[in-house]
């Protein structure tokens, strides 16, 4: 092909609106809102994070040990071969590897929340909070 035989295609290209947009019910964060916003230079991003706190109540918990096995190239230069080398050449000289075995105790907790709790907590009080409720019932 000479440099004079070039074709050009051309496109239109539209501007669209990106929006991220999240509700966010003042009686549930009544007792503490933290706003906090940062930049990430390096990626061109900005982030905003809304925290508060709500009332919960454990339901359930339980626990299991759960085995991890991680299969590790035993140096760099089986990395090196795992990422770049060609297939039929990873026949030919296979990647080392040595494994990494541990076994963990996972722990799963289940919550009932209570967003629309009318109790007011200062800052100060400390994760455990105690509200008691009682129901009377008429027996007559």
């Amino acid at each position: 092909m000479a440099l004079t035989d070039t074709t050009t295609d051309s496109i239109i290209l539209e501007k669209l609106e990106v929006m991220a947009q999240q509700f966010i019910d003042m009686v549930t964060l009544r007792s503490s809102l933290e706003i906090e916003s940062f930049q990430d230079y390096a990626l061109q991003r900005l982030c905003f994070r809304i925290r508060g706190y709500v009332l919960a109540e454990e339901v359930d918990k339980r626990s299991m040990i759960v085995k991890f096995r991680i299969d590790i190239p035993a140096t760099w230069w089986q990395h090196f071969k795992q990422s770049l080398f060609p297939q039929w050449l990873l026949n030919r000289t296979p990647v080392k590897h040595y494994t990494i075995e541990r076994n963990k105790k996972v722990t799963f907790r289940r919550l009932a929340t209570y967003p629309k709790a009318s109790l007011i907590l200062p800052k100060e009080v400390s994760n455990a909070v105690v509200y008691r409720t009682q129901i009377y019932e008429d027996l007559s």
